[in-house]
C-alpha cells in the first residue's frame, strides 16, 4: 500500500516538472509592429446643432471653426451654422437663400452658394459678417463651389437663359464658362487640384476643366453622381446613386466595389487610406486604401456632404434635421439628448417612405411601399409629406396613390418647389375606407425628374367619426381630358364617364376630385390662363359645378403665370362633392365628369366614398 502511494507521487511530480519545461520552452509572442496596427473605426457621436434645418454643405478652417450650410422650410430661410471647437451656432446672414455648398481658403475667405428667388445665392464671409458678393436681377440656381486657391475657384450654376455653366472667381470679375454639353444634365459636386477642376453631376457627367477649357470625360455610368475629392490629379473619387464609387488614376474612371446601394452624396479623406463617404440612411463608408466597408454611424439620417481636419483627425459630416455626426480620435464629443416626451402619444403613425430617393432618370419616376395599415375607425388620418430635391433645380408634379382591387386611388397631388425642401400635410379622413390591411402606396413624380428625397407617413387619430366610411369606388387615376382637333384622330374627352355599383347598406357617398390644367405631357401651356367650370354629374344629373382656380401673384418660388390648380410650393386641395341622394340606392349608377371648352391636357382623378348606415 505504501509503495503504491510512492508511486503515484511520482507520477505526479514527473508530471509537474514536465509542465514546468514546457512554459519555460515555448517563444514568447512579438508585438505586432505599430506601424501595420489596422486603424479603429470611429466612433461616431450626433451633435447638439441647434437647429432642424436641412443641412447640405459643411467645410472649415480647423476642427475649431467650421461652418455648415442648408435651409430651413419651416421658416423658409437659410441657414447658416458655425462651430467653434465647443458648439454649433446660427449665425446672421442666410437671408432667404437655399444654401447648397459652403467653401474657403481661410477666415477672410470663405463662401456659400445655392438658389435664391431674386438675386443670384453667393454670399462671402470676411471675418465679421455674411454679406451677398453679387447682384442680379432673377434666378441663378448655384450647386456648388470649389477649387484650389482664393485666386483660382468655381461656382456650378445653371441660369434658364444660359443653361449650365461655370463661374470662374478669383480676378476682377467673375468669368462665366458655358456648358452646352450637358444641357439636360444637373451638376453638383466640385473638386480641385492645381489648375485642374472636376465636376459631377447628374446622368454620370463628369467634367474636366483645365483653365477654363472644359471637356466631358466618359465615367462609364449613368447614375447620378452627386459628391467627388481626391488626394492628386492621378488619384480621385466620385460617390453617387446606388452606391456608385468612381475611381479616376490619372487616364480613365472605374467602378470600385462599395457594399452599399445606398444614395451617396459626400466624400472626403485624410489621405489616399484613410477616406469617407456619406449618405442615404445614416450610411458611412470608409476606405483604408483596399477596400470600402460600412461603418456604424449611429443614426439613420440622410447625411449630405462630410469634412474633415487633416492635423486633429476630426470629422463631420451634415444631413438633414439639423443632423451633426463627429468623430475625434483624441476629444470626447457631447452627444446629443432628444427632449423626452412628458406625455406619450396616442395616435399610431404609420411610415410609408423614409428619406426614399425617387430615381433620377426618367419621367413619370416612381417609388412604392407595401404597408399594413391599422385596423379600426378614426377621427381624423392625416398624410405628412416632405419632398427636397437632391440635384434639381425645377418644379415636378407629385403624386401620392393607394392600391384598390378596382384600380389604384390617388390620395395626394402637390407641385414642389423650385429645388427648395417643401412640406405639408393634408387630411385623408374621407379615404379612410381605403386604409386598411396591407396596402401598396405608390409615389410619382412627373417631368424630367433628376432626383428628389421623399419622407411620408400616415397619422391615425383616435375616436369615432361622423360617417364611418367603409369602401371607395375608384373612378379614374390621372386621366388626360383635353379638346384636340389637331391629333390623328381628333381627340375630345372633355367629358368621360363611369358606370358604377352600388352595394346595399350605404347611408351616402361623396366623389374626391383632383383636376388640374398644368400637365407634364404636351405643351399645356393653353391651360395655365383661362379659367374652368367642371360639372361633376350623377346619373346625368349636375350634382356640382366647381372652379380649380387660383390666382397666384409671383411670389419667391412662383411664376407669373396663374396656373389652374396649383403653383410651385403648392399642394392641390381636392374637391369634395357630396351627393343629394341619401340612403343611396344600390344597383347601377353613372357618374361623369365635364369640362366644356377644355383644350389640352387637363388631368384628373377621382374616387367614390361609401359611407355606412
Amino acid at each position: 500500500m505504501i509503495r503504491k502511494s510512492i508511486l503515484v507521487g511520482f507520477v505526479c511530480l514527473f508530471i509537474v516538472i514536465v509542465t514546468i519545461f514546457d512554459i519555460i520552452a515555448q517563444p514568447k509572442s512579438k508585438p505586432e509592429p505599430k506601424g501595420k496596427e489596422s486603424p479603429k473605426t470611429p466612433a461616431w457621436v450626433q451633435m447638439e446643432s441647434g437647429t432642424s434645418a436641412d443641412l447640405r454643405g459643411v467645410w472649415g478652417i480647423t476642427s475649431s471653426n467650421i461652418y455648415a450650410v442648408g435651409y430651413d422650410h419651416t421658416k423658409a430661410q437659410g441657414v447658416i451654422m458655425h462651430f467653434d471647437g465647443t458648439r454649433w451656432s446660427e449665425m446672421e446672414g442666410g437671408g432667404n437663400n437655399l444654401l447648397h455648398a459652403v467653401w474657403g481658403t481661410d477666415e477672410k475667405n470663405i463662401y456659400a452658394v445655392g438658389y435664391s428667388p431674386y438675386d443670384i445665392a453667393f454670399l462671402k464671409y470676411n471675418d465679421a459678417k455674411w454679406e451677398p458678393m453679387f447682384r442680379q436681377v432673377g434666378a441663378i440656381f448655384l450647386h456648388g463651389i470649389g477649387g484650389t486657391s482664393s485666386t483660382n475657384f468655381f461656382a456650378i450654376g445653371y441660369t434658364q437663359g444660359e443653361g449650365w455653366f461655370i463661374l470662374k472667381l478669383g480676378g476682377q470679375q467673375p468669368q462665366p464658362v458655358r456648358l452646352p454639353q450637358v444641357k439636360h444634365s444637373i451638376l453638383r459636386g466640385i473638386w480641385g487640384v492645381e489648375k485642374d477642376v472636376f465636376i459631377v453631376g447628374s446622368d454620370g457627367v463628369i467634367i474636366s476643366c483645365n483653365q477654363g477649357n472644359c471637356s466631358v470625360m466618359k465615367s462609364g455610368t449613368n447614375n447620378t453622381l452627386q459628391g467627388i475629392w481626391g488626394t492628386d490629379a492621378k488619384n480621385i473619387y466620385a460617390v453617387g446613386e446606388e452606391g456608385t464609387i468612381l475611381h479616376f488614376d490619372g487616364k480613365s474612371w472605374t467602378p470600385m466595389k462599395s457594399n452599399t446601394k445606398v444614395f451617396l452624396n459626400g466624400i472626403w479623406g485624410k489621405n489616399a487610406n484613410d477616406i469617407y463617404a456619406v449618405g442615404q440612411n445614416g450610411t458611412i463608408l470608409h476606405y483604408d486604401g483596399t477596400k470600402w466597408e460600412v461603418i456604424p454611424s449611429g443614426s439613420t439620417a440622410f447625411l449630405q456632404s462630410i469634412w474633415g481636419d487633416k492635423t486633429s483627425g476630426e470629422i463631420f459630416t451634415v444631413g438633414v434635421d439639423g443632423t451633426i455626426l463627429a468623430y475625434s480620435p483624441t476629444k470626447k464629443f457631447t452627444a446629443f439628448s432628444p427632449p423626452k416626451e412628458s406625455t406619450p402619444s396616442k395616435e399610431i403613425t404609420i411610415s410609408l417612405f423614409k428619406d426614399a430617393i425617387i430615381p433620377p432618370h426618367s419621367y413619370g419616376a416612381t417609388k412604392t411601399a407595401e404597408v399594413e395599415l391599422p385596423a379600426g375607425n378614426w377621427s381624423k388620418i392625416e398624410l405628412a409629406v416632405e419632398i427636397v430635391a437632391i440635384n434639381d433645380a425645377w418644379d415636378r408634379i407629385f403624386t401620392m396613390s393607394v392600391s384598390h382591387s378596382g384600380g389604384d386611388v390617388e390620395i395626394d397631388r402637390s407641385m414642389t418647389d423650385w429645388g427648395y425642401s417643401y412640406a405639408y400635410t393634408r387630411d385623408v379622413t374621407p379615404y379612410g375606407g381605403l386604409f386598411k390591411g396591407k396596402r401598396k402606396i405608390t409615389a410619382n413624380l412627373g417631368g424630367l425628374t433628376c432626383g428628389w428625397r421623399l419622407n411620408a407617413k400616415l397619422i391615425f387619430y383616435p375616436g369615432t367619426p361622423s360617417e364611418i366610411p367603409f369602401d371607395i369606388i375608384p373612378l379614374w387615376n390621372w386621366t388626360t381630358m383635353e379638346i384636340n382637333p389637331e391629333a390623328k384622330p381628333p381627340v375630345d374627352t372633355s367629358a368621360i364617364t363611369r358606370k358604377i355599383k352600388i352595394p346595399e347598406g350605404c347611408s351616402s357617398g361623396e366623389i374626391l376630385l383632383f383636376a388640374t390644367g398644368h400637365s407634364p405631357q404636351g405643351r399645356g401651356a393653353e391651360e395655365f390662363g383661362p379659367t374652368r367650370d367642371i360639372n361633376v354629374k350623377y346619373d346625368g344629373q349636375i350634382v356640382e359645378t366647381v372652379r380649380p382656380w387660383r390666382d397666384n401673384a409671383t411670389d419667391a418660388h412662383g411664376t407669373t403665370f396663374p396656373r389652374s390648380g396649383w403653383m410651385p410650393k403648392d399642394k392641390v386641395d381636392h374637391f369634395v362633392i357630396k351627393l343629394t341622394e341619401s340612403p343611396l340606392k344600390d344597383g347601377e349608377h353613372e357618374v361623369t365628369i365635364e369640362i366644356p371648352g377644355v383644350q389640352r391636357y387637363w388631368v384628373v382623378s377621382a374616387a367614390l366614398v361609401l359611407y355606412k348606415k
